[in-house]
Formats: C-alpha cells, structure tokens, sequence
C-alpha cells in the first residue's frame, strides 16, 4: 500500500471553519424548518408542505403557483378539519399536508 501525498496543503484552521460549527447560523439551518414543493401533471397539481420544526411556523405561499384557496386538503397527518387555506397559514408542529387543485 502507498501513501497518498496531496499537492495541496491543508488549511492551518481546518478544524474550526466546518459545516459542523457553522451550521446554526447558516441558511441551511434557516430553511431546513419548513419543506415545500409542486408537482404537476396536465391541469392538475399537488403541494406538499412538512414543518419539520417542533413548533408552530407560519407559510407565505404568496409565490406558489397554486390558487390555495380553491385547493382542496387530500392528506394531513393532523385529524382535525381546522386547515384554514390562506395564502399564509400555519403549521403545527411536525405537520404535513398535501393540497390538491385542479385548474
């Protein structure tokens, strides 16, 4: 077996600029909270929403190319019918619910 030499140095502070150390101020730490996402198929869409965050967070879906308010509520893993469709709204804790519109 050879050893394998780098041309490359490492840097002297290797230890202390990690993702490891950085990342509750990163902005992967920011978004990793809240996970949306479309899928389309002719005339008809899904949203998928999931808190991933063991409190309550507020979704501004004014950007979201779906009208919410006519969408219909197919799969939350909450039982109560209390889902108010708003362009924002919230989550509970660990929630996940998928939307379904037909245009």
């Amino acid at each position: 077996m050879t050893a394998i030499i780098s041309c490359i140095e490492v840097i002297y502070n290797y230890k202390d600029i990690n993702a490891k150390n950085n990342i509750k101020d990163s902005i992967f730490n920011y978004y990793k909270n809240v996970l949306a996402f479309i899928r389309e198929y002719n005339d008809e869409k899904i949203l998928i929403i999931k808190n991933f965050y063991a409190n309550e967070c507020k979704v501004d879906l004014y950007n979201i190319d779906v009208d919410i308010k006519n969408s219909k509520c197919i799969l939350s893993n909450y039982d109560d019918d209390e889902i108010k469709l708003e362009t924002i709204f919230k989550l509970k804790p660990y929630e996940s619910i998928i939307l379904y519109y037909n245009e």
